[in-house]
C-alpha cells in the first residue's frame, strides 16, 4: 500500500481516509477511500501527478466546511466595509488614508462571491482566485505595518512636543539626563525601519511565486512545491522581524512615556492626573491624560502584536517546511481574511464607543456648565436685589 500519499502526522490518506485496494484481483494497486463528506482536491496540491489532473493527495477536502468558512468571510467583509464607509463619511479626511483599505475589501469581497459562485476556483488551480489572493496578502500585512508604523510615529512626535514645552529641557533633577535620550527607539532606528522597507519591496517579488505556479502548470510540481515553500518562509521571516522591531519599539516608547510622566512632576502638573494643581488648566493635565491613555493603548497594541504573530510564524513557518500545512491553506486562507477583518471590525467598534463617551462627556460637561452659570447669575441677582434693598433702607 505504498502508492497512497502518507503525510506526517495524520498518516496515509489522513485522518478522515484509508487506503484500500480498487481491486482485490489486482495486487497492489489501491487507492485513498476518504469519509463520507470529505474527498481528496487538487486545491494548493503541488504533490507528483500520476496523470493529468489527477494527483496523489489524502481525504482533507471538506466541501461543507470551506463553503461555511467563505460564507463567514462574506458577512464579515460586509459588515467591515459598511462600518469602513460609515467612518469616512463621519470624517471626510480620512478618505485618502483609508482608500486603500477600502480596496482591498472590494478585492477580498470578490475572492468570496467568486469562490461560493464557482466551486472548481481553487487555490493554485484557477488564475483569478489565485492571483487575488496573492497580491491580497502582502498588500493586509502592508496596511498591518502602516497602521502600527503611523500610531507609533505620531505618538513618538507628540511626546516629544509635550517634554519640550513642558520644562523637561530645563535641567531639573532626573530630567537633564534624560532630555538628551526622549527621542523614542522608534525614531532613532532609522537603519531598521529602512530594512523592513526593503523586505516589503522583496515580498512584492515574492507573493507573485503563487499564480507563477499555475503559469508552469505542466512542469514537473516539485518546482511549484518548492517556489510555495520559499514563499511561506519569506512572510514567516518578515513577520519575524517585524514582530522584533515593533515589540522593541513599543516597549521602549512605554519606557519613555512612564519617565517623562515621572519626570519634572511639579513642572507637568501631574502628581494626581486630573486635579488641577494651582488652580490653572493650562493644558498639560490633557498632555498627562493623553500620555497615560496612551500606555493602555500600547499594552493593547502590544498584546495583540504578540498572539497575531504568533500564529501567523506558526503557521508560514510550519507551510515553508510541511507538505501537509501547504495543503491546509485551502482552509487557512479564508481564516486568513476572517481574522484580520474582524480585528478590524473590532478597532471601529471600539473607536465608536470611545467616541460616544467622548460626547456624552462634553454634554455633561456643557450641562454642568450651564448650571454653574445659571446658579453664578442666580447669586448676582440676588446680591443685586440685596444691595438695591439696603441702598432704599438707607
Amino acid at each position: 500500500m505504498g502508492d497512497c500519499l502518507d503525510l506526517w502526522p495524520v498518516g496515509e490518506c489522513g485522518m478522515q481516509g484509508e487506503c484500500v485496494e480498487a481491486d482485490v484481483n489486482v495486487s497492489g494497486d489501491v487507492h485513498c477511500q476518504c469519509d463520507p463528506g470529505w474527498s481528496q482536491s487538487l486545491e494548493m496540491n503541488f504533490l507528483d501527478f500520476s496523470i493529468l489532473n489527477e494527483t496523489k493527495s489524502i481525504c482533507i477536502s471538506n466541501q461543507y466546511a470551506l463553503d461555511v468558512l467563505y460564507g463567514i468571510l462574506l458577512v464579515v467583509i460586509i459588515i467591515h466595509t459598511f462600518m469602513l464607509c460609515r467612518r469616512v463619511h463621519t470624517n471626510k479626511p480620512l478618505y485618502g488614508k483609508r482608500s486603500w483599505w477600502f480596496w482591498m475589501s472590494i478585492s477580498v469581497l470578490f475572492i468570496a462571491i467568486y469562490r461560493l459562485a464557482n466551486k472548481e476556483a481553487l487555490m493554485g488551480v484557477d488564475i483569478w482566485l489565485t492571483s487575488f489572493v496573492a497580491w491580497c496578502m502582502p498588500v493586509h500585512l502592508l496596511l498591518a505595518y502602516s497602521f502600527r508604523s503611523r500610531y507609533l510615529r505620531g505618538l513618538s512626535e507628540r511626546l516629544l512636543e509635550v517634554t519640550s514645552v513642558s520644562g523637561m529641557e530645563t535641567g531639573v533633577g532626573k530630567c537633564e539626563k534624560y532630555k538628551d535620550s526622549a527621542k523614542t527607539f522608534y525614531l532613532r532606528a532609522n537603519k531598521a525601519r529602512k530594512f523592513l522597507y526593503y523586505i516589503y519591496i522583496g515580498l512584492g517579488f515574492v507573493c507573485n511565486n503563487f499564480w507563477i505556479t499555475i503559469m508552469i502548470y505542466n512542469y514537473p510540481r516539485c518546482i511549484s512545491l518548492y517556489l510555495v515553500k520559499s514563499a511561506f518562509g519569506y512572510y514567516a521571516f518578515l513577520i519575524i522581524y517585524q514582530t522584533i522591531f515593533f515589540f522593541f519599539s513599543i516597549t521602549e516608547l512605554e519606557k519613555d512615556i512612564k519617565k517623562t510622566l515621572e519626570c519634572d512632576v511639579a513642572k507637568m502638573k501631574i502628581a494626581s492626573v486630573g486635579t488641577d494643581i494651582g488652580g490653572d488648566n493650562n493644558g498639560v493635565d490633557n498632555d498627562a491624560l493623553e500620555l497615560k491613555d496612551s500606555l493602555v493603548e500600547l499594552e493593547r497594541m502590544r498584546k495583540t502584536l504578540v498572539v497575531t504573530a504568533s500564529l501567523q510564524i506558526f503557521f508560514y513557518g510550519a507551510s515553508s517546511i510541511s507538505d501537509l500545512f501547504v495543503l491546509l491553506w485551502a482552509y487557512l486562507t479564508p481564516l486568513h481574511f476572517i481574522v484580520f477583518y474582524i480585528d478590524a471590525i473590532v478597532y471601529f467598534i471600539r473607536q465608536f464607543y470611545e467616541e460616544m463617551l467622548t460626547e456624552l462627556n462634553s454634554l455633561n460637561q456643557n450641562d454642568e456648565n450651564l448650571a454653574l452659570s445659571a446658579t453664578t447669575s442666580e447669586g448676582v441677582n440676588n446680591a443685586s436685589y440685596l444691595t438695591m434693598g439696603t441702598e432704599k433702607t438707607l
